[in-house]
């Protein structure tokens, strides 16, 4: 059974590329050591009022609290470049450089989820009763976690998932699923004592190496805060700002 399930992660795996994922990793689908991690985050207030973190705290920590059945989780990466996902349909030009990257062209949750759609449809034609569940960005899961788990990349200072060759361009997707398959091992870290993205953060919003605290993210407070922005932190943005790639472009292995 174990060459079959091999076999069916490569056909997957290569599959995935014709998708235009170039990244493709499987984490198990057991709990994710981050539950200290996780109330450290919520007890000193870093999450800033974004409680629907603490209120399925639980739930992000346990990927079968969302798929009972769940025994592995295929991880993807898809990457995205100065126009956003597929290059959108506008000019760069009306959203740079005060409009992020990721939110420049098509909306990635909706591209990403056809996509794993796909996937998981491939799956089922050699396991017919295969129980799936696709997540993308908005589900409760800690999908960093599982892509560090799954050798998608490891985790940069400035909290987001790094890839070798794509740096942090790129937005992360996960399919969970009630077949075992081979896992992948994490990818070795990659930063050393670069702290490029920490330096160049204008709010110091990334207080330690992996650590950011919401309350001092330019990106948090133009995409998910309902809050007045306060004036320390306009003080930093430019018009009409929406997110943030300030960490990103400073880093290294994303400026390649």
């Amino acid at each position: 059974m174990m060459s079959a399930t091999i076999n069916i992660k490569q056909m997957l795996h290569d599959y995935s590329k014709t998708l235009g994922f170039i990244a493709f990793g499987i984490s198990s689908a057991d709990s994710i050591d981050h539950g200290a991690y996780l109330d450290t985050y919520i007890r000193n207030g870093w999450m800033a009022d974004m409680h629907w973190i603490a209120a399925r705290r639980d739930i992000r920590l346990d990927p079968k609290a969302l798929l009972p059945s769940a025994k592995s989780v295929i991880c993807v990466a898809y990457p995205y470049g100065k126009s956003g996902i597929q290059g959108g349909s506008e000019s760069i030009n009306s959203y740079a450089p005060a409009c992020a990257r990721y939110a420049r062209g098509e909306d990635y949750h909706h591209i990403l989820k056809g996509k794993l759609r796909k996937i998981r449809d491939m799956l089922r034609e050699y396991y017919p009763d295969a129980k799936c569940k696709v997540c993308v960005d908005t589900s409760p899961v800690l999908e960093k976690a599982l892509a560090y788990r799954a050798g998608i990349g490891w985790m940069g200072k400035h909290t987001l998932i790094l890839h070798p060759d794509y740096g942090s361009w790129i937005v992360l997707g996960e399919l969970l699923i009630s077949i075992e398959l081979p896992e992948d091992v994490p990818m070795q870290d990659q930063c050393g004592n670069c702290t490029a993205c920490m330096d160049a953060c204008p709010t110091q919003a990334i207080i330690k190496e992996q650590i950011l605290d919401a309350r001092q993210c330019i990106s948090y407070h133009t995409t998910q805060s309902k809050l007045s922005i306060p004036s320390e932190i306009t003080a930093h943005m430019m018009p009409n700002q929406y997110g943030c790639d300030i960490c990103q472009l400073a880093c290294p292995k994303s400026k390649k």
